[in-house]
């Protein structure tokens, strides 16, 4: 497996770009009458586009079915403004803002951003929903399905639909767009684990006994394995511990059904870079010449600051200590080498621009020097998200289809909170994207170094030796990703995040998280979601194969006792994808 990966995800991509200059070189060589049938051929295209989509001409055609109309463009969406919102626990529970009409500069935790209603998009608030909760109590039991018993195991759909089916082929982008897609969704948004405590301080293992099971609703959702699982039932590992996410309830506020909470500000205001709470904004200061708090590695270069108590020498020692950074995303800041890196390219950049503006504007005074830096930062973060990101992910027509490549009158109608369908399935499906490795590159394009990313989750050891963190950008920018698919790599699959002192085996599987999370925050199946973007709500299994292959609609029918049983997440990730699209 290895030997197969080696040759395949990680090979650089030298002419990546050159190819494109070959192809313009061949274009002007053609004749020039071609060219010009082509322009003539564009112009008809566009002709009868514009006949068939214009509004007025299409109201001549009133004979025409409205679901004919529809299928030019099956994914229109319903108006946000019809969409589950937040508002009960805005007006019951949220508390009460000040906003000054005359501010220059953004909030930190995102309120006041609309001067309407204070709270929208604010820290600490619930997630919107695109469709109403599903729980089968109508308020925090998880879904079951159709015929009343429980849905299929997570870790089960994963081996049964997902596990083996991995391509070794790479993508024509390169591994950056896994780690700024992570800063990305970390940004907008934020759902920690309603975790348990015992009396010594430490989360309790959910799994050590069915009592912690039954008695706990925070354990109800803790992934089994069956006997004859081809990974952890070799060691006899019949339950992975996880926790439901933290809800209204953890805020004395028992909404029904019950609402999850995102910690982060719903914007892309880099909340990941300066926290989404004033006072760890503060923490993370500097409070001298507008520059966030830093750290120097023993060659000089510049680091996010070393969290508390953490020793910076400590490099993999026999104490199992590691490096760990304080960032503005104090729960995923060290998830991976790739998010670590990637917060400190810009805390670097910020502190960079205020260096600028100070020695520009010497009589600006601390607070300003950070505000004018934080704008800028947050802006290069947008204009990435809108300009280079997004076309990869969904594709230029899509963006053009909703408007997301232009520039637009604010509406302050319009509930700008993440949506859980969103954070909790359609933001997921990039994992497919996550490679088996990273690489560490050196000047001459050579890869001198590959560590895999399941051997280095939440320790950031690597990062500052020697030139490691120069590599690892240069690996990523020089190194083709991984082709998005429908399964993770078999790492993150079976081997994400092993327990501290554990074999490698008590990892866990990502895609069965993934899967169970949906469950957790009730989302609606499939078949629902795909009908509120606009297809026809599936009768039989078989209806499905308009967006899924009959392979796949196959497994489904073997693993699910009815269509309207689908997970979310499992369904997205089969999907077929757009033309120019990875999704």
């Amino acid at each position: 497996m290895d030997n197969l990966h080696s040759i395949g995800e990680s090979k650089p991509l030298f002419k990546k770009n050159n190819k494109f200059f070959k192809w313009n070189q061949k274009l002007f060589k053609w004749p020039f009458n071609v060219i010009l049938y082509g322009i003539m051929l564009l112009g008809a295209v566009y002709i009868i586009f514009y006949i068939f989509t214009d509004d007025d001409i299409q109201s001549k055609f009133s004979d025409t079915p409205k679901v004919l109309l529809q299928k030019k463009n099956p994914l229109h969406i319903t108006s946000i403004a019809t969409t589950t919102t937040n508002d009960d626990f805005l007006k019951k529970c949220a508390p009460i803002v000040q906003c000054d009409i005359n501010a220059k500069y953004r909030s930190i935790n995102g309120s006041c951003n609309n001067l309407k209603i204070n709270t929208w998009g604010a820290a600490k608030t619930p997630f919107s929903r695109l469709l109403d909760a599903n729980f089968s109590d109508d308020y925090y039991e998880l879904r079951v399905q159709k015929n009343g018993i429980a849905l299929p195991y997570p870790r089960v759909l994963d081996v049964n639909i997902f596990l083996y089916r991995e391509i070794y082929r790479v993508d024509e982008n390169n591994v950056l767009l896994l780690p700024f897609g992570q800063l990305l969704a970390h940004d907008i948004s934020g759902m920690p684990n309603d975790i348990i405590i015992d009396e010594n301080g430490d989360a309790i293992d959910c799994c050590l006994t069915d009592i912690n099971i039954k008695n706990y609703t925070q354990c109800q959702i803790v992934l089994f394995n069956l006997p004859d699982d081809p990974v952890y039932g070799v060691y006899n590992k019949s339950c992975t511990p996880i926790f439901r996410s933290l809800t209204s309830r953890n805020y004395s506020c028992p909404l029904y059904p019950t609402e999850c909470i995102n910690e982060n500000s719903h914007f892309i205001d880099a909340s990941e870079v300066y926290g989404s709470d004033d006072n760890y904004a503060l923490h993370l200061r500097a409070m001298e010449g507008g520059k966030l708090k830093y750290s120097i590695s023993d060659n000089g270069q510049v680091f996010c600051p070393f969290l508390t108590n953490q020793n910076k020498a400590s490099i993999r020692n026999k104490n199992d200590h590691h490096i760990k950074y304080d960032t503005g995303d104090p729960n995923n800041g060290n998830q991976n080498l790739g998010i670590t890196a990637i917060q400190t390219l810009f805390l670097r950049f910020h502190n960079y621009i205020a260096f600028k503006l100070s020695s520009l504007n010497p009589f600006w005074s601390d607070e300003i020097i950070y505000q004018e830096s934080r704008r800028i930062v947050v802006a290069t973060i947008q204009r990435i998200a809108y300009e280079d990101f997004l076309p990869i992910i969904i594709g230029n027509d899509f963006q053009e289809m909703y408007g997301l490549n232009e520039a637009n009158i604010y509406d302050p109608t319009i509930n700008p909170s993440t949506s859980l369908e969103f954070s909790s399935a359609a933001s997921r499906v990039l994992h497919a994207i996550i490679p088996v490795e990273f690489n560490f590159m050196n000047k001459n394009y050579e890869i001198e170094n590959s560590v895999k990313i399941t051997d280095w989750m939440t320790k950031s050891d690597l990062i500052p030796l020697g030139d490691n963190f120069d590599k690892l950008l240069k690996g990523f920018i020089e190194t083709p990703g991984r082709m998005v698919q429908p399964s993770y790599n078999f790492y993150i699959s079976n081997y994400m995040v092993p327990l501290p002192n554990h074999p490698q085996y008590n990892g866990r599987d990502l895609l069965a998280i993934d899967i169970a999370r949906g469950r957790d925050v009730g989302l609606q199946p499939y078949n629902k979601v795909r009908n509120f973007c606009g297809y026809p709500l599936a009768k039989h299994f078989e209806d499905l194969a308009d967006l899924i292959h009959i392979k796949d609609i196959i497994k489904l029918k073997n693993n699910y006792y009815s269509v309207d049983d689908i997970d979310l997440m499992v369904g997205i990730l089969l999907e077929k994808h757009s033309d120019g699209a990875i999704v």
